[in-house]
């Protein structure tokens, strides 16, 4: 099951501002960078992961064919309870992560969008290993 709130501001006509956040227990297929739903114990017993995300992003409109997003997002798993305990040693299953990125996007001419993006982020697994996501991603993509 989970909750999730999100909503945008028009801060002008060409900033938008979006934050969304969500409270998830026992489910990890709807959301970005988010846990396994469940772990199952020596027993056959599942223990659902339950945790909490935040992201923020604004999206200012530059020109009618170039845009840039600034944005952010976090995930806090619950590390007290049994499917962290079951988690321990993995190295997929995070306590907790964050991730930052900007991006500018041109539209030549309808359909066509290409675009350039800086990613940074960092991670800690249940077991307080640590990682670091730090890269560039290039895009080019038709809207049909």
């Amino acid at each position: 099951w989970g909750v999730g709130l999100g909503g945008k501001y028009q801060i002008t006509p060409d900033t938008l501002l979006k934050a969304d956040y969500y409270h998830v227990k026992g489910d990890g297929r709807f959301l970005l960078w988010s846990n396994s739903g469940y772990a199952i114990d020596d027993q056959n017993n599942m223990h659902s992961n339950e945790f909490d995300t935040v992201s923020l992003g604004i999206t200012h409109q530059f020109t009618p064919q170039i845009r840039s997003t600034l944005g952010y997002g976090y995930m806090k798993a619950k590390d007290d309870n049994r499917f962290a305990e079951l988690q321990r040693t993995s190295t997929t299953q995070n306590k907790q992560l964050w991730q930052g990125w900007v991006n500018v996007l041109y539209n030549p001419y309808k359909p066509i969008t290409l675009g350039i993006e800086y990613v940074y982020g960092e991670r800690e697994t249940f077991d307080n290993r640590n990682g670091i996501d730090n890269r560039f991603n290039m895009i080019a993509s038709y809207d049909f």
